[in-house]
C-alpha cells in the first residue's frame, strides 16, 4: 500500500510541476503575443499619422495655390481664398457624411483583423465592435 501511494504522490507531484510549467509558459505566450499585436498597431498608427500629416500639408500648399491662382483669374486674392475654403467645407461635409463607411467600418475591420486572429468571417466581427461602440 505504501509503494502505490508514494507512486501516486510523485506522479501527482509530477503533474502539479508540468502545471506550473504549461501555466508559466502559456503566460509568457500570452505576453509576447500582446506584444505582437501592440507593435503592430503602434506601428499602424504611426504610419497613418505620417500619411495623415504629409496629406495635410500637401492639400494645405494646394489649396493656397489653388486660391492664388482663382485670386488672379477673378483679381481678387479674397475671392480664390473664399472659393477654396467653400470647396473645403464641402469636401469636410461630404467626409463627415460618409464617416462611418469611410473612417468608422475601416477602423473596425482592422482592429478585429488584428485582435481576432483566423476568422475568415471577420466583418461579423467587426459589425459587433460598431454595434457595441454606437450604443
Amino acid at each position: 500500500m505504501g509503494l502505490a501511494n508514494d507512486t501516486t504522490t510523485a506522479q501527482l507531484s509530477k503533474l502539479v510541476d508540468e502545471a506550473k510549467r504549461y501555466y508559466q509558459l502559456e503566460k509568457r505566450c500570452l505576453g509576447l503575443h500582446g506584444a505582437e499585436k501592440l507593435t503592430v498597431l503602434l506601428s499602424s498608427i504611426t504610419l497613418w499619422a505620417v500619411v495623415l500629416l504629409v496629406g495635410f500639408l500637401v492639400t494645405l500648399f494646394a489649396a493656397l495655390a489653388l486660391s492664388f491662382w482663382i485670386g488672379k483669374l477673378t483679381g481678387s486674392i479674397i475671392l480664390g481664398v473664399g472659393a477654396v475654403a467653400a470647396l473645403l467645407l464641402i469636401v469636410g461635409l461630404i467626409v463627415y457624411a460618409r464617416r462611418q463607411a469611410w473612417i468608422e467600418e475601416p477602423i473596425a475591420r482592422f482592429m478585429a483583423e488584428l485582435m481576432v486572429p483566423g476568422d475568415e468571417d471577420n466583418t461579423t466581427v467587426a459589425a459587433a465592435m460598431q454595434e457595441g461602440g454606437a450604443q
